[in-house]
């Protein structure tokens, strides 16, 4: 993954298929995200309370999203593989990310 000015290196290995960039691009062409949100975005940060659009302009789509539910909703933990040994876990719930695991 390309480091971004100001950022540093986002993983230590590339994700195989990196679209968010693009994703990026549509939602700040259809006005969903705002300048500020971007210059974020780019640098590959997630924080709680982002939406599902954000983390997709975030770290793009993931590779794997598994769902499990019980009485308080569904959980869905999005996976993210960088190369052959790196891993990233992102739990959003209601349309929002509740937590991560690096």
């Amino acid at each position: 993954m390309q480091a971004v000015s100001g950022c540093g290196i986002i993983g230590s290995a590339p994700k195989l298929f990196d679209d968010s960039a693009l994703y990026r691009e549509e939602l700040e062409k259809r006005g969903i995200l705002a300048d500020e949100q971007i210059s974020k975005l780019k640098c590959g940060r997630v924080q709680v309370g982002m939406t599902q659009n954000e983390v997709i302009a975030s770290h793009g789509t993931p590779d794997d999203i598994n769902f499990s539910g019980g009485e308080y909703g569904t959980l869905e933990q999005w996976i993210y593989r960088y190369g052959y040994n790196e891993t990233k876990y992102l739990y959003l719930k209601g349309g929002s990310l509740k937590s991560w695991q690096y």
